[in-house]
């Protein structure tokens, strides 16, 4: 989720513009723009967002300069050469499909808009923004681990303000900071947690991600939404990594990772079976990253961000796209 997206289109709405927006509401797989993609169109032309590139894109800002193109519509796009029955030839050869919702929009959804990235930003409010035929709201609805963030229907769509994508990272050394910046590049909302407060350590990331707590036994109460979080353990040692499983015991996340050697595994395992937590270990997925040559912070951190990003479809249904038809 582009949390910047509806806010940087409110803000352009504010100033009096008026704006084409595009929203890929659904897809299957091969679609090159999934759900949740999103762009809108200046009245001079230029774009914020993508909703999958090449000649559809193309098209799509041909539309939005077309006056004739419809004050709002769904529309559905095939790719492949031939289209037959219902439905609209993207332009793109690779299979699949992909419903697009049309909006145009002026001044007057800018204060919705504003509010509502204000509440993506803040995350104080479980709350989505509702548009039908072009009408925007802001609603309250209280998050679903099953259903996701997203929902649509014929005449329109609805995006929850909360971040369905969400990290705690424990451990905000180097490994931690290159991670933490390779998933908010990724649309993550992370939360970096750490028991140092130096400013060498703090200091280098963004302020609105660190948590600093007294001991890494009291990490459970900073997975905020645990049923929507990945949890990756990369403390400063062996055993700042035990005291964190431990306290991560009661915390259900369907993903908890932890960075480390063989031989720091090893004495992991042994330490928590010792202790009587053996169903910590059980959830842990170590090392955590896909198997590959990364040796430095940069490549550790695209190893983790490719198995996180991997892990998705099968841990949340609403991550999976329709097979392509």
């Amino acid at each position: 989720m582009n949390e910047s997206f509806w806010g940087e289109l409110g803000t352009y709405l504010a100033e009096g513009g008026r704006a084409f927006l595009v929203v890929v509401v659904d897809h299957t797989a091969h679609s090159p723009g999934s759900r949740g993609a999103k762009l809108f169109v200046r009245e001079d032309g230029t774009s914020v967002g993508t909703i999958g590139g090449g000649v559809m894109e193309a098209n799509v800002l041909a539309r939005a300069r077309n006056a004739d193109t419809p004050r709002w519509r769904a529309l559905d796009l095939h790719h492949r050469r031939r289209v037959t029955g219902d439905g609209t030839p993207s332009g793109l050869i690779c299979a699949g499909r992909q419903r697009h919702l049309e909006v145009r929009l002026g001044p007057d959804a800018a204060e919705t808009l504003l509010r509502f990235a204000t509440l993506q930003r803040t995350e104080a409010e479980e709350a989505e923004l509702v548009v039908n035929e072009g009408e925007m709201s802001i609603v309250a609805r209280p998050v679903d681990p099953q259903h996701g963030p997203r929902r649509h229907w014929p005449e329109g769509f609805a995006e929850h303000a909360i971040n369905h994508r969400r990290v705690v990272i424990l451990g905000g050394g180097h490994c931690g900071l290159a991670l933490s910046r390779a998933l908010r590049a990724l649309g993550y909302r992370v939360r970096v947690v750490e028991t140092r407060s130096e400013a060498a350590i703090v200091g280098a990331h963004d302020p609105a991600t660190v948590t600093v707590v007294d001991a890494w036994d009291q990490v459970a109460d900073c997975v905020d939404y645990p049923a929507l979080s990945h949890v990756v353990v990369m403390t400063a040692a062996a055993h700042s990594d035990i005291d964190a499983l431990r306290g991560l015991a009661d915390v259900a996340t369907p993903f908890l990772g932890l960075m480390g050697s063989p031989a720091k595994l090893r004495f992991i395992r042994e330490a928590l079976v010792e202790s009587g937590h053996e169903r910590v270990w059980s959830r842990v997925t170590a090392p955590v990253g896909l198997p590959m040559v990364s040796d430095t912070p940069a490549e550790i951190a695209v190893s983790i961000s490719a198995q996180l990003l991997r892990s998705r479809p099968v841990l949340f249904p609403w991550e999976r796209p329709a097979r392509a038809t």
